[in-house]
């Protein structure tokens, strides 16, 4: 679960309509952990499609590129490796949210 009090950024680039990504979060576990969560991404694609992403209509995350990196850090045992990972994220945004498939580096 994210907590309240996160920052969201974006800078769009007007030359191309690229939105680079910065966020950060604190995250709660389902078994109580707190977890701080960073990400840093690029999203883009073609002008059609991104205009209707900013209208909030669904659109198939195939039509555009939204790509992040992620770095975890906890003082809870029980996640203390993820201090020590690093992900690499797909994103997906639909009219109610923003979601992420993270995947671990070995």
């Amino acid at each position: 679960m994210i907590l309240p009090g996160g920052a969201d950024w974006q800078v769009l680039h007007p030359d191309d309509g690229m939105a680079s990504i910065d966020t950060r979060s604190t995250l709660r576990t389902h078994d109580g952990a707190h977890l701080y969560l960073s990400t840093s991404g690029v999203r883009h694609g073609k002008p059609e499609v991104l205009r209707r992403l900013a209208a909030g209509e669904a659109v198939d995350p195939a039509e555009y590129y939204f790509r992040l990196f992620c770095r975890f850090e906890t003082g809870d045992e029980r996640y203390r490796w993820l201090n020590r990972t690093l992900a690499v994220a797909s994103g997906a945004r639909t009219p109610e949210a923003v979601r992420y498939e993270a995947y671990t580096l070995d």
